[in-house]
């Protein structure tokens, strides 16, 4: 019992998902660094190779969608991609998937982050037809949702949603371990 409760404050002081924690130690293990840009992420291999990626925009034609960036493109070597999408999240201050197509892997990504991540902050964005509230600050083009095979309405998919964090503890670590490049 001790152990446990010992395992749970070390959790809670990290504030982080345990799984991303191991990410950040293999990432400095194999000599891996991260490379944040305004619009976006690197994963770079010990060579300086870019090795995976996840870039980030505004749109403006998408509708407002509570001032989250939105995904323009990511690809992560097998293992790396929350790593990515967790600083994409911090970085941004709040993040939704492209909005008007996901792959599987991705999809894959967003539906842990809405079903398994307590760490994570999920708001429910609207449709630009307010289809569930009258203000427009919500209203985000939902066609990556409406195509959603695995759910029976949009507002159900992990993708109809924003996700933010408080605070950056994973960008915190990967300053702390000398990790990451800011530029």
């Amino acid at each position: 019992m001790n152990l446990l409760r010992e395992y749970i404050r070390r959790l809670l002081k990290e504030g982080m998902h345990p799984n991303i924690s191991n990410m950040i130690k293999r990432a400095k293990k194999e000599g891996m660094r991260l490379e944040l840009h305004a619009d976006g992420v690197m994963l770079k291999d010990g060579d300086g190779f870019m090795i995976g990626h996840i870039n980030w925009k505004t749109r403006p034609d998408a509708g407002e969608c509570l001032g989250a960036q939105i995904v323009g493109y990511s690809s992560a070597p097998d293992g790396y991609g929350p790593l990515l999408y967790d600083t994409a999240i911090e970085a941004t201050g709040g993040l939704t998937p492209d909005r008007g197509s996901v792959s599987s892997d991705a999809r894959s990504v967003w539906s842990f982050y809405d079903e398994d991540r307590s760490d994570v902050i999920k708001a429910q964005l609207d449709n630009p037809y307010n289809a569930l509230t009258p203000g427009e600050e919500d209203n985000c083009a939902q066609f990556s949702s409406i195509s959603d095979a695995a759910v029976t309405s949009w507002q159900e998919s992990p993708l109809s949603r924003m996700y933010s964090k408080s605070g950056t503890p994973v960008i915190d670590r990967l300053r702390e371990w000398e990790m990451i490049d800011e530029k």
